[in-house]
C-alpha cells in the first residue's frame, strides 16, 4: 500500500511526479499501519480493507516509538518550505498556426528532499509553497486545512493546485498519503464556488474500489462541506435506494465506482451531461 504507482499517458496536459522519501510504516494494531506523509501529518492504512485515512481509526493508539517520527516528519516539512533549489523552464515559442510548443519544467529540490518533475505544454505556473501564496481559493476551503493542523500544502498540492485552478488537464503521480485527494478536490471546489456554477453533479470522481470511494467522500465532507459543497457516494455492494436519494438532492460532487455508476447510467437514473470536472483516482487500475 505504500508503493509508488506510476501512470504514463501521452496527452497535452501537465504531469506532476512527486517522488517522496518514505518514512518507515509502523504497525499500530493487527490491521492498521501508520506512516507520516511529506506534509508532516500522520496517516493510516488498513491492510485488510485497503482503507487509507488521515484520521486515527477507532481503538487505535499511537505508540511512543511512532510519535518520535513526528519530529522527523515536521523537520522534513520545514525543508520543503522554501522554493525549489533549481528550476529550468523553456519559454513558449512564437510559432503560429498550431498548438503551443511543448514546454518542460524540471524542478529538483535537493538531495535531502523529494524530486519533483513537472512537464507540460504552455506556461507552467510556479508552486504554491505556503497557504499564504494560494490564489483563488475561498477562505472557507483553506480554513479546514488550517484547523486540521496542516502547516503547508504537501508537495503534490503545491504543484497541482496552481495548474488545476487554471482549468488545465493534469496527471499527478505521488505516494499514498501525499495529499493527492485534496490536490484534485479543492481546485474544482474553488472554481464551483468562485464561478457560481450550477448543475449536478458538477464534479465526478471515479475510484476503482468501494474503500477508496468512501475515503474520498469522507475527505470531501471534512474539507469541502464547511464551504457549502455537497457530496454523494455511489458504490456497489450497498442498496441503491439511499444512494439515489442522495443523487436527487443534486450534489456538487459525485464519487463512485465504475460498476455502480454504470448501473445508474443504464437505468437512466443518472445524468452526467453537466459534469465540468472529471477525476480518475488510481486511473491505472481502471483503464
Amino acid at each position: 500500500p505504500f508503493q509508488r504507482q506510476t501512470l504514463r499517458i501521452p496527452c497535452p496536459c501537465v504531469c506532476i511526479e512527486a517522488g517522496m522519501e518514505p518514512n518507515k510504516p509502523v504497525q499500530v494494531s493487527p490491521e492498521w499501519w501508520m506512516a507520516y506523509a511529506p506534509s508532516g501529518h500522520q496517516y493510516f492504512h488498513n491492510t485488510t480493507t485497503n482503507e487509507t485515512t488521515w484520521t486515527t481509526p477507532p481503538g487505535v493508539s499511537i505508540p511512543g516509538s511512532a510519535k518520535a517520527l513526528d519530529q522527523q516528519a515536521m523537520a522534513f516539512v520545514s525543508q520543503m518550505g522554501g522554493s525549489p533549489g533549481s528550476a529550468e523552464q523553456a519559454q513558449p515559442g512564437g510559432a503560429s498556426g498550431g498548438s503551443a510548443p511543448a514546454q518542460t519544467s524540471s524542478l529538483i529540490t535537493g538531495a535531502d528532499n523529494p524530486d519533483i518533475t513537472v512537464k507540460g505544454n504552455g506556461q507552467i505556473p510556479p508552486p504554491w509553497s505556503s497557504f499564504s501564496s494560494i490564489q483563488g481559493f475561498p477562505q472557507q476551503l483553506v480554513q479546514p486545512m488550517l484547523q486540521a493542523g496542516f502547516q503547508a500544502p504537501s508537495p503534490i498540492q503545491q504543484y497541482a493546485w496552481p495548474v488545476a485552478v487554471m482549468g488545465r488537464d493534469l496527471i499527478g503521480v505521488a505516494k499514498t498519503g501525499s495529499g493527492k485527494t485534496l490536490g484534485f478536490l479543492l481546485p474544482a471546489c474553488a472554481k464551483i464556488m468562485n464561478e457560481r456554477l450550477s448543475g449536478s453533479p458538477l464534479m465526478l470522481v471515479m475510484a476503482p474500489t468501494r474503500e477508496l470511494a468512501v475515503q474520498i467522500d469522507a475527505d470531501a465532507k471534512k474539507f469541502a462541506s464547511p464551504a457549502g459543497i455537497t457530496t454523494c457516494l455511489a458504490y456497489g455492494g450497498a442498496p441503491k435506494g439511499p444512494q439515489l436519494g442522495d443523487l436527487r438532492r443534486r450534489p456538487h460532487l459525485l464519487t463512485g465506482t465504475p460498476g455502480r455508476l454504470n448501473d445508474f447510467l443504464e437505468g437512466r437514473m443518472l445524468d452526467l451531461s453537466g459534469v465540468r470536472f472529471l477525476v480518475l483516482d488510481e486511473a491505472d487500475r481502471m483503464l
